[in-house]
């Protein structure tokens, strides 16, 4: 049995199991091991499982930003749930100062 090398175009031969159930214990894992990748790759790329992860991280980060501003420290446990509170509390800061400065300027008019 040969299988093209990464670096080369050439084949290269590998290893052959010594008997027909040896092979066939190695097909059986081969296809086990497709199954577990193929199933990942299709959760990885589900939309719907996409946008469910995102919507619950955006309530956790909610959660973790109203916790901050009642004195509870950011989760350590969880650098991207800090990460998360910091995004939502500087986009927040932002669409305060955008609407502050819109009033501001109806003002002056």
């Amino acid at each position: 049995m040969t299988q093209p090398s990464e670096s080369q175009a050439e084949w290269v031969p590998m290893d052959a199991p010594a008997t027909p159930a040896e092979l066939e214990a190695t097909i059986a894992r081969t296809r086990q091991e497709l199954a577990t990748t193929l199933e990942a790759l299709s959760q990885r790329l589900d939309p719907r499982i996409q946008a469910a992860n995102m919507a619950g991280q955006a309530k956790r980060a909610a959660s973790d930003a109203g916790a901050l501003l009642t004195g509870t420290p950011l989760p350590t446990d969880d650098p991207q749930r800090g990460r998360n509170v910091k995004l939502l509390l500087g986009a927040a800061a932002v669409g305060v100062a955008i609407v502050a400065i819109a009033v501001l300027r109806r003002r002056r008019r």
